[in-house]
């Protein structure tokens, strides 16, 4: 209720209701001085009393104007009291205490611990009972001035009873208008709760379903409500239990949180699919009215391809710098390179002229060693020049089938035993693919070098897979090795990070694959478990249309 609130507003209210309460009083006096007078024969000298009343309606008439203007009026508090003390100057002429509107001293008090706080009310109700003693004593003492030539206790019945008739009119009209000022503010405060709660419903159904994951926490810090989002990543959280995060301690701490300040971590979690994500979770503390913590809101931001953009950026600030590095370092090492591998090519001939056997097979092996290390540099030079120069980038309509079929076809004609071990699964109905067959073949025989060396000591299963996966050509490579730990995983499209012993890789394989992948529109994801092996998804990009593709 306006009138009950302790602000400005509310005393606003306040005071119009008192001047509108006011002008009721002014006409009840007036009505109660002409019957006592004419009527009752009360009132010899209404003379004071016109004053009082006239005194009271002048001062209603200035705080209604003030109030009009928006000026500064007394408070709401001093203006019962300066009521009440002119209630107490009309008891004093017109027969004191004896006098039935003496009731209204009591109301007044009524009404004032209604409409203002409670101190205010307590110093008017003082006032009000200060008064009600001074004229029982003025009474004891013999000095109320007389009110008439008739002797109260000398009226007739229906005189008092007439007395008692106005006094309580007055009254009733009086209780009446709280009443139903009452009940019009109640009715208000109805209808803003209710609003409140409607708002209040359709917020929370707004966060229930908003993109990011929400929690809110007691000042206990205890579960109180989650949104649907947050429980594919958290799960269903038990209401008043101290919150976790899955796998962690209780977080967020009492003093960070009671610092006043937002507190902030990384948390690696997973989504309803079971991948893992990454979130910055947010926690704010939210203050009661007297400052202090009430609750907690938690806010869960994925920020997973965030990462992964800066990991991108990463890459690509180390493309450009090897790239830079690989056009000088190749063309540099690849002259006196060839002349390396053309002089052990002529001696590795002329070896055969030594007519010792031992120091003939010493030899043999010895450049043997050499020109095999050669060819391997020459290979991680050629790697090198692949990145600086990438060659033809054009795209034709492309059957990733054929493409599959022709990446094992060379993969068995370079390793004669890898083909026993290969076993496809191809769709044989995909859609063509705008992509280069080239660099896309390039890519899955990468793979299958991977493959084949994993699967070097196991002879297990390799596993070529296509299919269509909601329009989307999926390529993948799979095989039974011995798979890769959890953390190298992160850094297996790093260039020269390699798993392999020293001097069995450049460590340049999926780097270049990736950003194969990447120029061409499509995608590269691994997934491996060690000791059970490894699978890669090549995503590629999604055709126009869906008709089956003819070979090409």
């Amino acid at each position: 209720m306006e009138f009950l609130a302790d602000d400005r507003e509310g005393e606003h209210a306040r005071i119009q209701w008192l001047i509108r309460l006011r002008w009721v009083a002014v006409l009840g006096v007036l009505s109660a001085i002409a019957m006592a007078g004419p009527v009752l024969g009360l009132l010899a000298h209404p003379v004071p009393l016109y004053l009082l009343v006239s005194a009271l309606g002048t001062w209603n008439l200035w705080l209604l104007f003030r109030v009009k203007r928006g000026k500064h009026v007394l408070a709401a508090g001093r203006q019962v009291v300066f009521d009440l003390l002119i209630l107490g100057g009309l008891l004093l002429f017109s027969g004191g205490l004896q006098n039935p509107f003496s009731v209204f001293l009591a109301v007044q008090v009524i009404l004032a611990a209604i409409l203002l706080p409670r101190p205010t009310a307590v110093s008017v109700g003082l006032v009000g009972m200060g008064i009600s003693v001074l004229l029982a004593t003025l009474a004891f003492a013999d000095l109320i001035p007389a009110t008439g030539n008739v002797d109260p206790q000398e009226l007739p019945i229906w005189g008092v009873g007439l007395a008692l008739v106005l006094t309580m009119a007055v009254a009733l009209q009086l209780v009446v208008m709280v009443m139903e000022d009452l009940r019009a503010r109640a009715r208000q405060a109805h209808q803003y709760h209710e609003q409140a709660e409607r708002e209040r419903r359709k917020l929370f159904d707004v966060l229930r379903f908003v993109g990011a994951s929400m929690v809110l926490l007691d000042k206990k810090l205890n579960t109180e409500w989650q949104n649907r989002r947050s429980e594919g990543a958290l799960g269903k959280l038990a209401r008043g239990t101290r919150f976790h995060l899955p796998g962690g301690d209780p977080w967020p701490d009492h003093d960070a949180i009671r610092s006043g300040d937002a507190v902030e971590r990384e948390w690696t979690g997973p989504n309803a699919e079971g991948h893992p994500r990454v979130h910055q979770v947010t926690a704010s503390p939210v203050r009661g009215n007297d400052g202090s913590l009430d609750q907690v809101i938690l806010v869960f931001t994925d920020i997973t391809d965030r990462r992964a953009a800066e990991q991108q950026l990463h890459r690509t600030e180390k493309l450009a710098a090897l790239g830079r590095l690989a056009a000088g370092v190749a063309h540099e090492i690849n002259t006196p390179l060839g002349s390396v591998s053309i002089l052990t090519s002529e001696a590795i001939a002329s070896v055969q002229d030594i007519e010792n056997p031992a120091q003939r097979a010493e030899l043999e092996d010895s450049l043997g060693d050499v020109k095999r290390e050669t060819e391997r540099v020459a290979h991680l030079v050629r790697r090198l020049l692949e990145l600086s120069h990438p060659g033809d980038e054009s795209v034709t309509p492309t059957d990733p089938d054929d493409v599959a079929e022709d990446a094992i076809r060379l993969i068995s004609v370079r390793s004669p035993g890898a083909r026993p071990r290969i076993r496809t699964d191809l769709a044989g109905d995909l859609a063509s693919v705008e992509t280069n067959p080239d660099r896309l073949r390039q890519v899955i025989l990468n793979l299958l070098d991977n493959a084949l060396d994993a699967t070097r000591d196991n002879a297990g299963e390799i596993i070529v897979r296509t299919q269509n996966r909601a329009g989307t050509p999926i390529i993948e490579v799979e095989d039974r090795g011995d798979g890769i730990s959890d953390e190298d995983i992160p850094r297996v499209f790093d260039p020269f990070f390699t798993t392999k012993d020293v001097g069995e890789g450049t460590g340049l394989g999926l780097y270049v694959s990736y950003e194969i992948m990447k120029n061409l529109g499509g995608d590269i994801a691994i997934r491996s478990d060690p000791g059970v092996g490894t699978l890669v998804r090549l995503t590629l990009p999604a055709p126009e249309n869906s008709t089956p593709s003819t070979t090409t």
